[in-house]
């Protein structure tokens, strides 16, 4: 800011002792737009501050959240996925692993919640809503095939 405080100054001093008046017009010119050009970094350094600090904000809400993920995980207490996480099969969801490949655990269609198996000979059941799957657990491999198939 001191360099373009210095150029200003050098411009009002030309200003003063230029006689041609059209040399004049030009350097009131650029005098007016390195003023613009400053008042913009003034507020594009101000936007930075904010966005460093909303930055800082944010990734230590992902820290706590990802502490809880990890902790829920090794409690054995369920995760509830996002909606953007699911691909829909046979009215019930499922969630792709980070290589392309299917987990072999359907998510409940309503509150996306991993659904539990009580028995293979028994559908998936959703503890929170108990919405079940249309197939048995013992089925899920050949359901996950004709997911991946598709």
């Amino acid at each position: 800011m001191d360099t373009a405080k210095n150029v200003l100054d050098r411009i009002a001093h030309l200003i003063t002792s230029v006689r041609d008046s059209k040399d004049v017009d030009e350097l009131r010119i650029v005098q007016h737009q390195i003023e613009v050009l400053q008042q913009e970094h003034l507020a594009t350094q101000k936007e930075t501050r904010k966005v460093a600090a909303e930055n800082l904000e944010l990734a230590s809400k992902v820290k706590v959240l990802e502490q809880q993920i990890a902790r829920l995980k090794v409690e054995g207490k369920e995760i509830v996925a996002g909606p953007d996480e699911f691909i829909e099969h046979l009215g019930v969801l499922f969630s792709r692993k980070a290589g392309g490949r299917y987990l072999r655990k359907p998510f409940c269609p309503k509150c996306q919640r991993a659904m539990k198996e009580v028995s293979p000979q028994l559908p998936f059941t959703c503890s929170g809503c108990k919405t079940s799957t249309p197939f048995k657990a013992s089925e899920i491999n050949d359901v996950i095939l004709r997911l991946e198939r598709s």
